[in-house]
């Protein structure tokens, strides 16, 4: 066993129990990522040893915390909070806020949100996850665990809560995508045993 940045384990064997004849939801941290991984598999979408597997892309962190605080906070305490102008109140406390409440971030450039192109990234995500495909997380590799964060955050947005890998490649050369999609490690704890809160204090103070 070996501890990830939320708090749970990974099992040290590569897929153990697995057997072949997934489907999987490669989440790539941006579009750039997402090419590199289209091109060492061969498509979009296909098989890999096996597994029938489809690539989308994030780009960064598409979603996230309300702009104001009182959007945060549950509704019987909007009020109380306010916006960050109102100071009168602080300090806040912790169970004055929803942490597990995300929104898609805007994008100024769509009339219509649903038109955004934070919006559509998502969907592709829900679309995946509501097609029966497992979740990949094929984002990046940094010190803080960002990468992970970011893919956590879509999928409990998402309302997910069943199994997921993660794969750990060192270059996004097609040999290193490869041997990582073929190492990948299955996340021993489910999306349900962490809240929002859990995710964002663990990357905080790592």
């Amino acid at each position: 066993m070996c501890f990830t940045p939320f708090g749970g384990t990974i099992e040290s064997s590569t897929n153990k129990g697995d057997t072949n004849g997934k489907k999987l939801l490669i989440i790539c941290e941006k579009s750039s990522a997402a090419r590199n991984f289209e091109a060492a598999l061969g498509g979009r979408t296909g098989t890999f040893e096996g597994d029938e597997y489809k690539i989308v892309a994030l780009a960064g962190h598409v979603v996230g915390f309300a702009r104001e605080p009182y959007e945060q906070a549950y509704p019987n305490e909007a009020e109380t909070i306010g916006k960050f102008s109102k100071v009168d109140t602080i300090p806040w406390r912790i169970d004055q806020f929803n942490f597990k409440k995300y929104t898609i971030s805007p994008d100024t450039r769509a009339e219509n949100p649903e038109d955004g192109f934070y919006y559509k990234l998502v969907m592709n995500v829900k679309a995946g996850l509501q097609q029966g495909y497992i979740p990949v997380i094929a984002t990046d590799m940094d010190t803080y665990g960002e990468g992970d964060l970011l893919a956590h955050e879509v999928l409990q947005f998402c309302g997910y809560t069943g199994k997921i890998y993660r794969e750990y490649h060192e270059s996004e050369t097609p040999r290193a995508i490869r041997k990582a999609l073929s190492e990948k490690k299955r996340l021993l704890t489910s999306m349900t045993q962490h809240t929002s809160l859990d995710t964002h204090v663990v990357y905080v103070t790592t």
